[in-house]
């Protein structure tokens, strides 16, 4: 059983949820929770690996960081060396995502799918583009030659 597995037959049980009851709070059919609950694709009996929407549903439902499930998942690892973020990249990425923040939450009228931007929906915003900042910094790290790489 790996970790996304346990995790989500950890917290359904937590909750005490019913595998209905707890799929309709994420938003995904009973059938498809069970399979991730197994891990196993029973068609080609292959391991099953959620989309990061489906993450997203599952993080909302059960109030968990998007990331931590990310990194469940497989998405995003943290282990490699050269492309493990610093102190200073973390601060930067920090520092435009606060000004990102206030630039949405001063606009008037911030409108997603022709309704009001809700607070929940700019913090899902700022924190998929927190991911794909790390992600890119990350990447962005393995094509910086060494004699300009600095060890912080």
């Amino acid at each position: 059983m790996n970790d996304l597995q346990a995790f989500l037959i950890n917290k359904r049980k937590e909750l005490k949820l019913s595998l209905r009851n707890a799929s309709k709070l994420i938003g995904i059919s009973h059938s498809y929770l069970s399979t991730l609950e197994k891990g196993i694709d029973p068609r080609n009996n292959a391991p099953i690996k959620p989309t990061p929407e489906t993450l997203q549903l599952i993080s909302n439902a059960y109030n968990t960081p998007y990331e931590y499930l990310m990194k469940m998942a497989g998405y995003l690892n943290y282990t490699s060396d050269n492309g493990k973020l610093t102190k200073k990249d973390e601060k930067e990425i920090e520092k435009i995502l606060d000004e990102t923040k206030e630039k949405l939450g001063n606009a008037e009228g911030l409108m997603l799918n022709g309704e009001l931007a809700t607070p929940e929906a700019i913090q899902s915003i700022l924190d998929a583009m927190k991911v794909g900042m790390e992600i890119a910094k990350q990447r962005n790290k393995k094509y910086t030659p060494n004699k300009y790489k600095k060890n912080e």
